[in-house]
């Protein structure tokens, strides 16, 4: 046997065994990378969605609580007004279907109003089953908007309407599970309820309804390729899938027995225990393996789910894997025929290309490889003449974005300075009282702040406020009714009340975002103790006596800043006696959260003023703020801000 076949069986086999070795390798390792890979992208997806799902069913459930707040805190409403309101909550949200308020038998006088309301009453039989319900209901028609009243076609009182009865039992908020309302429209919806208590008595429901179909329209705007979308119900039924005819009529577990998947039952089984989880099942009537990723909607009892094929994700790897097998081929016929033909021929660009590697690895990226060959060396070295131009580019493109970042770091920094320099500094040191007040961002700037200043020798001005949101949208917006509320407190003798309402006239009329502010403002006298307020919706005061007794002393007198331009502001005032200390503070407090997603809340704030009961105003508030800060850890959820005045005299 002539030496050059001796040389090619003695080189050629050992590497055609290697080569086919490192194949099946590489087929198993690309296959796992893809499966990872696809499950990791599945996860990201469903968490995606399962966030922006959270975030339209908040939005759209902060609806019926605002409205609930509203007709709590508003005795004096007539029919037309509370009409107007399900107007409004209907028209200013696409994802709204329908609004109702019902109230209690007997808990709405209904009075006929000045105007009639705008919105066209539904035309239908009435039945009245109960004489002394009133249940208002604005929906989406076949023309427009249409009124009703509830109480004219069923009573909502029994237990069969779980979006009122459970409610009532509870009185707690919630969504209900999907059920198709016959007379409004006939849709398949669901309904978030709202409980509507003045002074502890309860008067009724304010909901909002959701129109399945349009939820489902919107998914499949929002629907990533060969990714489905679904949710389901605590029963295991589907409240959102791409297929309409499955809402309402299929559960999950009946598609895991049409599709001979065991597996999936299982899956759901988890998903609706609460877990959040993986998994893949074989759908048995088209031989296609399946990865699924669940996980639940924060604030329902609903469960989202991302479906994907698996053989989707794996052509690139497969792909991939059939240009490594051709180039391994090819490098093993050259390198066959080189040791047979020319080996000195192939074996100079081959140490040029190394040579060049190396100079890379230097970092020299400056290096080419110069060849005229169009063989495959050749191929490889302007392929590595191409991945050095490539790697040049990103270096520089790396270079920008990292000092385009620092830029945006830099000026974050800027406005955290110029919104801290809006905030009092310097604290003053009075014998008539003892005042410190501390505030702390979720994120390098936010829409908490506090401030206080003399309007006179005897009257001194506290505010404490939180705008909606987080970041640089609520600092600018606090600091314009920062500014605001100083301008109207220098414009003349007006009362806390007053202030109030100019500001939410004005924010009201510019507020195009839609954002609101809570905010609490008191004169405090410095000769006799007095100290009046008006709250727009922000959490109440606590009042630490002089004999350490700690209770809430303040009231809502009116809804929050910014939403409604035609709400009203009544004064408060409670009476500080020497020793007295008054606690003002932002939800950030008791909505604090720990890593495990336990609430702070008011009896632990509580508990805290408590133990704290006869420090200064500072030593309390640096006291609180410590507590809160060791017990969400280093992931803040929300601005954190405290104001402490006490009567020292």
């Amino acid at each position: 046997m002539p030496i050059r076949w001796k040389l090619i069986l003695a080189i050629g086999g050992p590497l055609l065994v290697l080569m086919s070795t490192l194949l099946v390798l590489d087929y198993q390792r690309l296959k796992q990378t893809a499966l990872t890979q696809n499950s990791h992208r599945v996860t990201e997806i469903a968490l995606r969605h399962a966030a922006r799902y959270k975030g339209i069913f908040d939005t759209t459930a902060q609806v019926a609580r605002m409205s609930a707040a509203f007709v709590s805190s508003h005795d004096d409403l007539n029919e037309w007004e509370l009409y107007e309101i399900l107007r409004e909550n209907v028209s200013q949200n696409r994802l709204v279907y329908g609004s109702c308020l019902a109230f209690e038998p007997g808990a709405f006088t209904r009075r006929v109003p000045d105007r009639y309301p705008s919105v066209p009453e539904a035309a239908r039989e009435r039945v009245r089953p109960n004489e002394a319900l009133f249940g208002p209901y604005v929906f989406r028609g076949p023309s427009g908007l249409e009124r009703l009243d509830v109480a004219d076609v069923y009573d909502y009182t029994l237990p069969e309407w779980e979006w009122y009865s459970r409610t009532r039992k509870e009185l707690t908020e919630g969504w209900t599970d999907p059920f198709v309302d016959k007379d409004a429209g006939d849709v398949a919806m669901i309904t978030f309820s709202a409980p509507i208590v003045r002074k502890g008595t309860f008067l009724g429901v304010a909901t909002v309804d959701v129109q399945l179909e349009r939820l489902r329209r919107d998914s499949l705007l929002e629907r990533t390729p060969a990714t489905d979308i679904y949710i389901i119900d605590s029963s295991g039924r589907f409240v959102l899938a791409p297929d309409s005819t499955a809402i309402m009529t299929r559960t999950v577990f009946d598609t895991a027995t049409r599709m001979s998947a065991p597996e999936l039952v299982e899956l759901g089984r988890r998903a609706l225990a609460g877990e959040r989880g993986s998994g893949s099942f074989l759908n048995r009537e088209t031989g296609e393996q399946l990865l699924v990723y669940y996980a639940p909607i924060e604030g329902t009892n609903w469960v989202l789910g991302c479906v994907s094929p698996e053989n989707y994700f794996l052509g690139e790897q497969m792909a991939a894997l059939q240009v490594r097998m051709f180039i391994g081929a090819a490098l093993v016929v050259v390198i066959l025929a080189s040791v047979a033909l020319i080996g000195s021929w192939i074996v100079r660009p081959v140490g040029k290309l190394a040579g060049a590697v190396r100079t890379l690895g230097e970092g020299d990226l400056s290096t080419v490889v110069q060849t005229t060959s169009r063989d495959e060396i050749g191929q490889l070295a302007r392929s590595f003449n191409t991945m050095v131009q490539e790697l040049r580019r990103h270096v520089q493109a790396l270079t920008k974005e990292t000092a385009a970042r620092q830029a945006v770091e830099s000026e974050l920094s800027i406005a955290r300075s110029i919104q801290t320099s809006l905030l009092p500094r310097e604290f003053p040191s009075r014998p008539e009282f003892d005042l410190y007040a501390v505030s702390l961002p979720a994120r390098q700037v936010g829409g908490d702040f506090f401030d206080y200043f003399l309007i006179d020798d005897r009257t001194l001005a506290v505010v404490i406020a939180d705008v909606s949101g987080k970041g640089v949208p609520a600092a600018i917006l606090m600091a314009v009714v920062r500014t605001m509320v100083r301008d109207l407190a220098a414009a003349g003798a007006r009362s806390p009340a007053e202030i109030l309402t100019h500001a939410n006239v004005a924010l009201t009329r510019e507020n195009s975002e839609g954002m609101f502010v809570t905010l609490f403002m008191g004169k405090y006298d410095l000769h006799n103790g007095t100290f009046r307020y008006a709250c727009a919706g922000h959490p109440p005061a606590y009042l630490l006596t002089a004999k350490g007794a700690v209770h809430r002393c303040t009231e809502t007198t009116g809804t929050v800043l910014g939403v409604f331009s035609e709400a009203a502001y009544v004064e408060r005032s409670v009476m500080l006696v020497p020793g007295d200390r008054l606690v003002l503070y932002t939800d950030g407090v008791p909505e604090a959260r720990s890593p495990s997603g336990e609430f702070y809340r008011e009896s632990r704030f509580e508990t805290l003023l408590a133990a704290n009961a006869t420090g200064t105003a500072r030593d309390l508030c640096e006291a609180a703020l410590a507590d809160v800060a060791r017990f969400q850890g280093d992931e803040a959820h929300d601005d954190v801000t405290l104001l402490v005045i006490s009567r020292s005299r």
